[in-house]
């Protein structure tokens, strides 16, 4: 809606059923495209393994970062009871937890030293990094 994207009356359309058809229809693409086009085995394991890490590392700022703002708008004198939205303190440090198991288990290696492709179990996770 600010332009920043190329093309951006397809993004932020919501015509006609009132919802952002264009990114709906992208995702959709790229879903169906990763369902058919990698062959099954290594391919297809690596690049489902690959998303795990980048997603986990997201997930893990964005929970820190809620704290941070959640901090900030404390020191301002602003309560949970202004939010438009709010979580569970539990849930935020369940989700901070549970990605950080995601991010740390992937190192220790498999047993037999072979995870579920035929090359170096860690390829995704050095992949992942580099993105």
């Amino acid at each position: 809606r600010q332009g920043v994207l190329p093309f951006p009356s397809f993004w932020a359309s919501t015509r006609p059923f009132n919802t952002p058809l264009g990114p709906y229809l992208t995702k959709y693409t790229l879903t169906v495209l990763m369902i058919l086009a990698p062959p099954a085995g290594d391919a297809f394991n690596f690049v489902t393994d690959l998303q795990v890490f980048p997603s986990a590392f997201f997930s893990v700022l964005m929970a820190v970062g809620l704290y941070v703002v959640r901090y900030r708008r404390k020191r301002l004198g602003l309560t949970r009871k202004d939010a438009q939205f709010w979580a569970w303190d539990v849930v935020v440090v369940f989700n901070i937890f549970v990605n950080l198991y995601l991010l740390v288990m992937p190192w220790y290696p498999p047993e037999k030293g072979q995870g579920d492709v035929s090359f170096w179990y860690g390829t995704y996770i050095v992949t992942g990094i580099g993105m």
